[in-house]
């Protein structure tokens, strides 16, 4: 009998609940009908809003550029590679010194420069320098000390760029010579190594062969930076240099064969994107003072920074 009181009793609290709680939801209907004619005539206005806004941004034109200007730097995207810092690098060259070398690369320097690209090797790609390394393997080598060449430049702080041509990379078996002669360099000094070589195109196999080259570099000088030498033409190759800045710190463009401004700019203007946009460096033939003015103004205003003399 009491279950049955109890049970009917939370029937009745129910009941009650249930109807309070249909009674508010009428009022609540009731008290808010305004609502949706409010609603509508908000939205209406936020419509004629938004399409006033728009219509100012459509009627506004943007500044435009005439045609006959030539495109600044600030039209293009930032650098995506940033690994190492743009230099603007002097050639330093180890021919024809014999003796007094500290004084003789010294003299090769100028006082405003930062960094040197320091040219250590022969035409026929022998070291101008006496190589540990080079005279165990029975190649000809220089005499003058590591020690004494980068003496000058560790005094003033200088960031130092050696070339290298590479025979590995050609098809030769030389690759662990190649590595220990690179390692050599750099526990004289060296920051960094540019490596180019004789080869075809930059198809997949040959690509694989650079990523495992350069990783075996880094295995062995963990601290040297590595760039790879390419043309003009294959810099315009967007998904090419993507793969070769995936192990290489930075790709390198070879204009070393051009002494005027005007084919400069012509080599330049395709890849001039991606040059940007992977922060190149670019590889410059030495000349006189007027030559170079030229050459460096056509790089000033694309906005290339990054470059250095490669030779004489």
């Amino acid at each position: 009998m009491a279950a049955r009181r109890s049970n009917s009793h939370r029937h009745r609290k129910f009941s009650r609940y249930t109807g309070d709680v249909s009674q508010r939801r009428r009022r609540s209907s009731i008290g808010l009908w305004w609502l949706i004619p409010a609603s509508a005539l908000l939205a209406f206005a936020l419509a004629l809003a938004l399409g006033s806004f728009l219509g100012s941004q459509v009627e506004e034109p943007s500044p435009s550029t005439p045609e006959d200007t030539k495109t600044e730097a600030s039209a293009f995207p930032p650098p995506v590679s940033e690994s190492i810092e743009s230099i603007d690098g002097v050639l330093v060259s180890l021919s024809g010194i014999y003796d007094n070398t500290y004084y003789e690369v010294a003299a090769q320097i100028p006082s405003e420069a930062t960094a040197i690209t320091l040219s250590m090797f022969s035409y026929s790609g022998f070291p101008l320098y006496y190589s540990e390394v080079a005279e165990r393997y029975g190649l000809s080598t220089g005499e003058l000390t590591l020690k004494n060449i980068f003496r000058y430049p560790a005094e003033k702080g200088l960031y130092v760029s050696v070339p290298f041509e590479s025979k590995a990379l050609s098809g030769s078996d030389v690759l662990i010579q190649e590595i220990e002669m690179i390692n050599e360099l750099c526990l004289a000094g060296a920051d960094e190594v540019i490596i180019k070589c004789q080869r075809g195109a930059l198809d997949d196999e040959f690509l694989l062969s650079l990523a495992e080259y350069i990783t075996e570099i880094k295995k062995a000088s963990p601290e040297m930076h590595v760039g790879f030498v390419i043309s003009a033409e294959e810099a315009t190759a967007t998904k090419t240099v993507d793969k070769i800045c995936d192990y290489a710190d930075f790709c390198a463009v070879d204009l070393s064969a051009i002494s005027d401004a005007e084919a400069l700019d012509s080599e330049i203007s395709p890849a001039f994107v991606n040059i940007l946009r992977y922060n190149m460096r670019i590889l410059m033939k030495g000349g006189s003072e007027e030559s170079l003015d030229s050459r460096y103004g056509v790089l000033d205003r694309i906005g290339i920074k990054n470059r250095q003399i490669l030779s004489k």
